[in-house]
């Protein structure tokens, strides 16, 4: 993109020959989610039309929340908040990513919650932005959604064997398991 190649970690080179990697640029979703952070946009310091970018680097017109607001489902620790109110502001107005912008963007790990549950929250929450984004999909846009949520959590729960932190990829992974077999029963409103 603009001359600049990033090179695709192996979870990405894996979905890629899985057929399950997006084809759309950074910073838009393919119609079963799971698409690039605006993180691989290139470092060019060149201004993107984007639809959604993380909300810790964000900034909105004040006239925007007279249309719209965070959803409540966020409240308290809400993972994917910033995905959810930028793809409902992008039906109103087009949003941008600046890359000369430069910021540092520190996480403190304090106020995250546990492994268990931040790997429940990322499917979770992950399907409630997908339907946000795409009310309706298909059978095959359904299928591949989950192929992919299957897909993170084995290569997580394979990090137990591959990483030094082995209790936090095993409890991780549990928490996306158990996340998406309450898909089935209590769907996120």
């Amino acid at each position: 993109m603009n001359g600049f190649k990033r090179k695709l970690g192996s979870r990405n080179v894996l979905r890629k020959k899985l057929g399950l990697l997006s084809d759309r640029p950074p910073g838009f979703m393919p119609d079963f989610s799971n698409g690039f952070s605006t993180g691989f946009l290139p470092p060019s310091g060149k201004i993107y039309p984007v639809e959604y970018f993380m909300g810790g680097v964000a900034s909105y017109r004040k006239k925007l929340f007279e249309k719209i607001r965070f959803s409540p489902y966020f409240e308290g620790y809400g993972l994917y908040e910033d995905m959810d109110f930028c793809l409902r502001a992008s039906k109103i107005g087009q949003l941008y990513v600046n890359t000369a912008a430069q910021l540092h963007h520190l996480h403190e790990e304090a106020g995250r919650p546990n492994k268990f549950n931040y790997g429940k929250m990322v499917v979770r929450n992950g399907w409630f932005v997908w339907r946000v984004k795409n009310p309706n999909p298909s059978l095959n846009v359904k299928l591949k959604w989950h192929a992919i949520t299957l897909l993170l959590m084995t290569i997580r729960f394979t990090n137990t064997f591959t990483t030094s932190k082995r209790k936090e990829a095993f409890t991780e992974a549990l928490g996306r398991k158990m996340g998406w077999l309450s898909l089935f029963f209590n769907e996120p409103k």
